[in-house]
């Protein structure tokens, strides 16, 4: 799904488009408005945009004053959230503080390095997408920092002194444990002592049962597959893919006494 950003105004809306990671913002178009209070046109042209591009998130500038008080141009944000919001029920519509997106958008214009009269022109016809493009790349940084925030606050609070020779196994309440069918078709019981989503995909960090007792146990990780017959399936990754994930699991697991 991508995120749509929008730098609403009587005369022009601008328009950007994250891309399919929700990374990064880019310039899409301007839609021009010949009537200041009506909407119609203007909200139909955003909703096909959303349609074609399964877009679950609009990003909405809010034209805040310097003073951070709200104004006339704030009221008229307000008035266009809600009739949009009206038609297009299936998409969260946020607002975000869009101050300085103008400014920013006519100084990127301005080192261009771009004659008056051509600057103009260029002014002319994409300032206003410009400045989209800055209200949701805001929108898009903010998301992903929080993020970080949120999963560095994990991190810390699940590992945080904890080490792998005080991980009771006849605790059931305290640790996870899944059994695994090995090559030669027998049992064995693995203790989870991570789960880690990365690039869309869930992984397994774990440790046979039998060596909890071991100062310096081998950890396997495997892959969520899917599920068959009520039973998640789980497989061994490559060598690449462990090592996209290496980094991560130096960080998460650093607390633990574990070799990969």
């Amino acid at each position: 799904m991508r995120i749509l950003g929008l730098d609403y105004g009587d005369k022009r809306i601008g328009v950007a488009i994250s891309d399919a990671f929700g990374w990064s913002a880019h310039a899409l178009e301007t839609i021009s408005r010949t009537n200041p209070i009506d909407h119609k046109s203007s909200i139909a042209r955003i909703a096909q945009i959303a349609a074609s591009n399964d877009v679950s998130i609009i990003a909405l500038g809010y034209p805040k004053n310097m003073d951070n008080t709200e104004g006339i141009r704030c009221e008229k944000t307000l008035i266009f959230k809600r009739q949009m919001a009206h038609v297009m029920r299936d998409v969260q519509i946020i607002l975000v503080d869009e101050r300085l997106s103008s400014q920013s958008a006519s100084r990127m214009i301005n080192d261009l390095g771009l004659s008056q009269k051509k600057r103009e022109s260029y002014r002319k016809e994409h300032i206003d997408k410009t400045a989209a493009v800055f209200i949701l790349q805001n929108y898009l940084d903010t998301v992903a920092n929080t993020k970080r925030e949120e999963d560095k606050i994990m991190s810390n609070d699940d590992f945080k002194d904890v080490n792998i020779d005080e991980i009771d196994l006849d605790d059931e309440t305290e640790i996870n444990c899944v059994v695994m069918t090995d090559e030669d078709g027998n049992d064995v019981e693995y203790v989870i002592i991570d789960e880690i989503e990365h690039n869309g995909n869930r992984y397994l960090v774990m440790i046979e049962a039998d060596d909890d007792d071991d100062d310096e146990a081998e950890a396997v990780i495997y892959k969520h597959a899917g599920e068959e017959n009520d039973e998640v399936i789980y497989e061994e990754i490559d060598e690449k893919e462990f090592e996209s994930l290496l980094e991560i699991l130096k960080e998460r697991l650093s607390d633990f006494d574990v070799e990969f």
